[in-house]
Parts: structure tokens; C-alpha cells; sequence
């Protein structure tokens, strides 16, 4: 459920500046836990130069994408009290905040996809989708929920 875009997570200072700002914040319905949703552009770059070996550096929008909602993950923990008591909302958990980074599209090239693989699935805390994998994703839960199931030859039948 989502509680809303553009949403303050903390930040300000004693002079009223400073505010982070997250594109999303998601409440788990079942648990109250929250994510934060950062999103940017199908056509950020994601990799940067050849760095060894065939080997991509991140790019710099990739790499402060991602230090950018771990920041609002850190000041959305620190002000969640606040928050809550402010806001009267109350069905809001900081558990264990995800972080959830949508950004850029799949690179072409093997050593660029590598570069990628290595660098996003080695992340702790942030999960990093490209927009063509979440497309692709989309696409796949359609046609699951569209066919209906195929029957089972081991279904028992009583009379």
C-alpha cells in the first residue's frame, strides 16, 4: 500500500533546509514494514568506463542513486517517531526499511552485464531493477494470470 509520493523521510535542519525526499514510501499491508522506492530514468547510465579487464565501474548516477535512499532509509529510522506522532499514522513499521532502486535499462554487452550482476547483486540493502527487467517481470505475471491452470493428472476423483 502505497502511503504516498514525494514524501518527507527526515533531513531538516534547525534552519528548515535539508529535507530528503523520497519518491515512494510503500507499506507492507500484512507486516506495517515500510520500503522506500527511489526512481529514475530508463535512459540513466548505469555503467561507467572500462575500469580493468573488461571490467565497468558503476556509473556515478548509479552509484548516488544508491547512497541516496540508503541516506533516507538512515534519516526515515531516525525520524520514524516523529513521523508517526505527527502524521497520527500508526500502522507504519521501520523493521528492516527496504530500499528499492528502479533505474537505467540492461546493459547489451557481456562484460557490461557482468559488471552490472556484480555490482547491484553484492548491494546489502538496496534492490536494483532495471525498467526493462520490471517490464519483462510485468509481462510474465500477465500470462501467468491470464492461462488458466492446466489440468493435473494427479487430481483423485471420488464418487
Amino acid at each position: 500500500m502505497a502511503l504516498g509520493g514525494q514524501v518527507s523521510v527526515g533531513g531538516r535542519t534547525f534552519a528548515g533546509v535539508g529535507d530528503k525526499i523520497a519518491d515512494f514510501l510503500h507499506r507492507n499491508g500484512l507486516t506495517d514494514n515500510v520500503t522506500l522506492l527511489e526512481i529514475k530514468t530508463p535512459e540513466t547510465k548505469l555503467l561507467g568506463s572500462v575500469y580493468r579487464g573488461g571490467v565497468h565501474a558503476p556509473s556515478v548516477d548509479l552509484v548516488g542513486t544508491v547512497n541516496q535512499v540508503l541516506d533516507q532509509r538512515y534519516q526515515l529510522q531516525r525520524s520514524m517517531a516523529y513521523f508517526k506522532d505527527s502524521s497520527r499514522v500508526t500502522n507504519v513499521e521501520s523493521y528492516a526499511i527496504k530500499c528499492v532502486v528502479v533505474i537505467g535499462r540492461v546493459p547489451t554487452g557481456p562484460d557490461e552485464k557482468k559488471s552490472l550482476e556484480l555490482f547491484r547483486n553484492n548491494l546489502n540493502d538496496v534492490l536494483v531493477v532495471t525498467f526493462d527487467e520490471l517490464l519483462e517481470k510485468l509481462r510474465h505475471l500477465h500470462t501467468f494470470l491470464k492461462e488458466p491452470p492446466a489440468p493435473s493428472a494427479n487430481v483423485s476423483r471420488t464418487s
